[in-house]
């Protein structure tokens, strides 16, 4: 048999670890200060997406910044964060191996996965290219995903600068923030 609760105010208690705050046994808590429902661990905080249209290129032998870049707020210092990025590429037939990585830049700092065995033995080749990659936040501020791109001495777009027809984009990240 299903109930209604309705209630008028919630106080909790005044002292201690829970000071204002209401523990519901299912592992989430209100904060009455803040009105904002805690997640428990494993539960989804946000999702968001961010596409482009823009496009680089490079046949250098050294990492360089791609066109493929995205910032993002964490809501907890503690989240994992997701992401899952797809983007159009383009290697010529000039140099066989090339290297992606991706480089954060505010809060969790540093290079967060490394794709260095890339090989092209074929001729000239597009095709679309998952990426994925995760960390733990680290900040409650922006942080900046740059992906780099190493050519190994062969042309590569990194986005395609090839008409989007469809999708509307030449590259899309989605970025899921989970409770640690």
């Amino acid at each position: 048999m299903a109930g209604t609760l309705q209630v008028e105010n919630l106080i909790g208690p005044t002292t201690g670890a829970n000071t204002n705050k209401v523990v519901i046994p299912a592992g989430q808590t209100i904060d009455a200060s803040a009105g904002t429902l805690v997640p428990s661990a494993g539960h989804v905080i946000h999702v968001e997406q961010q596409k482009g249209n823009n496009t680089f290129t490079s046949s250098g032998s050294v990492w360089v910044n791609s066109g493929v870049y995205f910032d993002y707020t964490p809501k907890s210092t503690t989240s994992l964060i997701v992401c899952q990025v797809q983007v159009n590429v383009w290697r010529s037939p000039s140099s066989a191996y090339f290297g992606v990585r991706v480089i954060n830049s505010g809060g969790n700092t540093g290079t967060k996965a490394t794709w260095g065995d890339g090989y092209n033995s074929t001729g000239s080749i597009s095709w679309d290219t998952n990426y994925q990659f995760s960390y733990i936040s680290g900040t409650t501020s922006q942080v900046t995903h740059t992906f780099q791109i190493h050519p190994g001495g062969g042309g590569m777009w990194f986005p395609n600068n090839a008409p989007t027809y469809s999708p509307d984009s030449r590259w899309v990240a989605t970025i899921t923030e989970v409770a640690q």
